[in-house]
C-alpha cells in the first residue's frame, strides 16, 4: 500500500513540475513578445505623408528610416528618427521607398509596402477628341504621385466598334461615332470624350492642291455645329488668343476641312462707308458659313444672304460666283476665330485708314529679314503697291520653304489656298512683312510646321 501511495505522490509531483515548466514557458514567452515588435501598420495620411505605428517593445526605443534607394541603413546612421507615441511620419517624394525600423541594435525591413502610395492631380493630355475616320491621336496622362505605385497604364474603349485604343495610349478611329477612352492607374481613373467624323480629313503631310470647290448647301445645320465645335477646340488646345490660335484656324480650314473656299471680291464691309454689306466675300463671325441657319448673324446684304459656295452676283465682277472669302476677308476671319478683333478692314492699299498692315510692325522683306530669324509662323505678308495689295498669312515654315495660306483670285490655285514660297524667292511675291509679336502678345502653343506633334 505504501508503495501504491509513493508511486501516485510520484506522479502528482511530475504533473505539477509539466504545469509549472508550462506556465513558466507561457510566461517567457509572453515575456519576451513585449520585447519584440508587434502590430506594424502603414498608412498614407494627410496627403503626402507616411505613418508607421507599432506596439512598441518594453525597455527599447524605435527608430525609424525611410529609403528611397532600397539599400539597408547602417545601425550608427544619424538619419534614425526616434519615434514617438509608437509611431513614425515622414513626408514622401515621387520615388519608391523602403521601411526600416531599429531597436535594441537589431534592423528589420517592413514588409507588404507595394502599392503604397496616391496619385495625385491625374489629368489627360485632351478630354474631347475630335478624329477624322484615317486619323490617330495620342492620349497622354500626367499626374503627381508619392511612395510606391503601380504606374502601368489600363486602357479601354466603352465602344471600340468605333475607335479602338493600344497599351500606348493610341487611338485608333475604325467608324463615324461616339466613344468614351478611360485610363486606369493605381485605382484612379480618367476619362476621354472621343468623336469620330467623316466631316474632316487627317492633316497631310503636303497640301492638296486638287481639292475640290465647296458647294452649296453641302452641310446640315448639324454638320455646321460639329465644325465650328472642333474648329473651337483645336484653337482652344493651342491657345485661344495668341498666335498659335490664329495659325491653327488657317490650318484648320486648308487641312482638314475637305473643300477649298472659293476666292470672292467683297461687295462691301459691315462698316465701310455706305457699302455696309456682311457675308459677301466677307464673313466676320465665328463659325464656318455653311448653312443657312447662319443668316441669323448677318445684319447687312447686298445680293445675299447666301453661304460660302452658293451661287451670288458680284458686284465688283459684274457676273455671278460662288461665294467666299477675299484676300483681306479670309485674314479677317481667321483672326477673329483666332481670338482677336481687328474690324472689318482691308488688306492695307486704303491711305489713311486702319487696315492689316498697320496691326503689327512692317518691315521690308528682304533676305536680311529672313535670315534674322524675326520672321515667324503667323506674321502677314503684304503685297501692297501702286496696282493695289494683297495679303496673306504665314502657316508653317522649314529650312527651305515658307507655306503662306491666302486667298487668291486668279491662276492655278484659286480660292483659299496654302502655297510653298521658297525662302530664296519669296521676296519677288512679297513686298512687306507686318511682324506680329506686340499684336499677339503670347505665342501658345506654337509649332513651326502643322506636322509638328
Amino acid at each position: 500500500m505504501k508503495n501504491k501511495k509513493k508511486i501516485k505522490t510520484n506522479i502528482s509531483n511530475k504533473i505539477l513540475i509539466i504545469i509549472f515548466l508550462i506556465l513558466m514557458g507561457i510566461f517567457a514567452y509572453l515575456f519576451l513578445k513585449q520585447l519584440e515588435l508587434q502590430n506594424i501598420k502603414v498608412n498614407i495620411t494627410n496627403g503626402n505623408q507616411i505613418k508607421v505605428n507599432f506596439n512598441k517593445p518594453k525597455f527599447n526605443n524605435v527608430y525609424c528610416f525611410v529609403s528611397y534607394d532600397d539599400k539597408k541603413p547602417i545601425l550608427n546612421s544619424n538619419k534614425w528618427v526616434l519615434s514617438k507615441n509608437n509611431s513614425c511620419t515622414f513626408k514622401l517624394n515621387e520615388s519608391n521607398f523602403s521601411l526600416y525600423l531599429k531597436y535594441n541594435n537589431k534592423i528589420i525591413k517592413v514588409k507588404e509596402l507595394n502599392n503604397l502610395g496616391k496619385i495625385f492631380n491625374l489629368k489627360i493630355n485632351q478630354e474631347k477628341v475630335y478624329l477624322a475616320i484615317d486619323d490617330v491621336y495620342k492620349l497622354e496622362l500626367t499626374y503627381k504621385s508619392i511612395g510606391n505605385i503601380n504606374k502601368d497604364v489600363t486602357w479601354s474603349s466603352s465602344n471600340p466598334n468605333i475607335a479602338s485604343i493600344d497599351n500606348e495610349g493610341n487611338i485608333i478611329p475604325l467608324s463615324a461615332g461616339n466613344t468614351t477612352i478611360i485610363a486606369e492607374i493605381n485605382d484612379e481613373s480618367i476619362k476621354s470624350e472621343v468623336v469620330v467624323t467623316n466631316l474632316i480629313n487627317k492633316r497631310p503631310d503636303s497640301y492638296n492642291y486638287n481639292r475640290s470647290f465647296l458647294s452649296c448647301n453641302m452641310f446640315s445645320e448639324e454638320d455646321n455645329n460639329l465644325l465650328d465645335e472642333i474648329l473651337k477646340v483645336r484653337v482652344e488646345n493651342v491657345g485661344y488668343q495668341t498666335r498659335a490660335g490664329v495659325v491653327e484656324v488657317a490650318r484648320f480650314i486648308t487641312l482638314e476641312f475637305p473643300y477649298r473656299i472659293a476666292y470672292y471680291a467683297e461687295n462691301g464691309r459691315m462698316g465701310f462707308r455706305e457699302y455696309k454689306v456682311d457675308g459677301e466675300g466677307r464673313y466676320y463671325h465665328k463659325g464656318l458659313y455653311l448653312h443657312r441657319s447662319r443668316f441669323s448673324n448677318i445684319e447687312y446684304t447686298s445680293q445675299g444672304p447666301k453661304t460660302w459656295g452658293c451661287d451670288m452676283y458680284n458686284i465688283v465682277t459684274k457676273r455671278h460666283g460662288k461665294n467666299g472669302l477675299d484676300c483681306s476677308g479670309y485674314i479677317t476671319w481667321v483672326l477673329v476665330n483666332g481670338g482677336f478683333d481687328p474690324g472689318d478692314v482691308g488688306a492695307g492699299v486704303t491711305e489713311n485708314i486702319f487696315d492689316l498692315t498697320d496691326m503689327g510692325i512692317k518691315v521690308k522683306f528682304t533676305k536680311n529679314i529672313i535670315s534674322s530669324g524675326d520672321v515667324k509662323v503667323g506674321d502677314l505678308l503684304s503685297s501692297e503697291g501702286p496696282s493695289g495689295g494683297h495679303i496673306a498669312l504665314i502657316i508653317a515654315e522649314d529650312e527651305d520653304y515658307y507655306y503662306v495660306s491666302e486667298s487668291l483670285w486668279d491662276g492655278a490655285h484659286t480660292g483659299v489656298t496654302v502655297i510653298a514660297y521658297n525662302k530664296e524667292t519669296i521676296i519677288n511675291r512679297y513686298y512687306w512683312v507686318i511682324l506680329m509679336d506686340s499684336y499677339y502678345k503670347e505665342d501658345g502653343k506654337y509649332s513651326s510646321h502643322w506636322k509638328e506633334k
